[in-house]
């Protein structure tokens, strides 16, 4: 499932920089008689985006107590613009957090602070996202200037701590890719 870990990221999935996958080309190339390149390389996407629904399927067991708070950052690429907005996930399943499969290039990874982030690219937009689950005691107050904030285009939010955890480390326990697997812990660590 990871396709790369370095100092900076895990990524969970991808379709960026997308080297071919030479064992699973032969695999494929052995189970159908004289197949052509166009049909292998159809093959071999349809085997990667059927990658993207397993670990869909694993996430998907996956609830945290209150919703999941998006910061989606758009761009324009025609018209050199930008924005920003908070999406919320209310469901507060991880799975719903690897849904938009839009774009033509997309990517889904862990930063080494244990934060979920994606992006998105096509020839007309790109779209950055950061996702971050909502503490159960997260002020009001606090929850409405989120949203203002992240709209108002604001770098530094100092009180994120106080309202979201990272999600990110989650997904890795539950798809098996961290170092410490503390699965039993999930509940009780995570969905505070």
């Amino acid at each position: 499932m990871i396709l790369t870990t370095n100092n900076d990221r895990t990524i969970i999935w991808s379709t960026i920089n997308r080297k071919p996958d030479y064992e699973l080309r032969r695999e494929i190339s052995e189970n159908y008689d004289n197949i052509t390149e166009d049909p292998l390389t159809v093959e071999e996407f349809r085997s990667h985006f059927k990658k993207l629904e397993n670990i869909k399927d694993r996430l998907n067991k996956i609830n945290f107590v209150k919703p999941i708070l998006v910061i989606d950052i758009f761009e324009d690429l025609i018209h050199n613009d930008s924005s920003r907005k908070v999406r919320v996930i209310d469901s507060g399943n991880l799975a719903d957090c690897f849904e938009d499969e839009t774009f033509d290039l997309a990517e889904w990874y862990v930063n080494k602070d244990g934060d979920l982030f994606s992006y998105g690219v096509d020839r007309e937009r790109a779209q950055y996202s950061a996702y971050f689950g909502l503490k159960a005691d997260a002020p009001l107050s606090l929850i409405q200037c989120f949203f203002e904030d992240v709209e108002m285009e604001c770098d530094e939010i100092e009180y994120m701590d106080e309202i979201v955890f990272s999600v990110g480390n989650t997904v890795l326990d539950v798809l098996g890719l961290s170092e410490m697997n503390p699965l039993g812990k999930l509940i009780f660590d995570y969905c505070e």
